[in-house]
């Protein structure tokens, strides 16, 4: 057995299993072992510390979303339905600004 197990969530608004299987068989250390989010359900989920996801205290957490999948007026944008340029850049966050205490080995792009 390996002597470092980072244990890690994935969060996205889509489906992550790709990531969560490339990391599950990567041969080289530390082994990483990952609990994959409900689909869909990021901001709930960032939003609710007591989520079962946060059980066992893990180390890390990747949050990847699309701008469409958490920001409404975005959508609406992408799905070509009239928008306006002010509600949509009022409503998006700035990149690596996040609304919640970060902490463990946290790393924001």
């Amino acid at each position: 057995m390996p002597e470092s197990v980072l244990r890690g969530v994935l969060i996205s608004d889509f489906n992550i299993a790709n990531l969560a299987g490339f990391l599950a068989n990567d041969s080289e250390e530390p082994v990483v072992e990952v609990t994959v989010a409900p689909f869909g359900q990021a901001i709930p989920i960032l939003m609710n510390g007591d989520h079962t996801i946060w059980g066992g205290d893990p180390f890390f957490a990747v949050v990847w979303t699309r701008p469409e999948g958490v920001i409404e007026s975005f959508s609406r944008l992408t799905g070509h339905q009239p928008e306006d340029e002010k509600t949509v850049s009022s409503t998006a966050p700035s990149p690596g600004i996040a609304p919640w205490p970060v902490s463990r080995g946290s790393v924001l792009a």
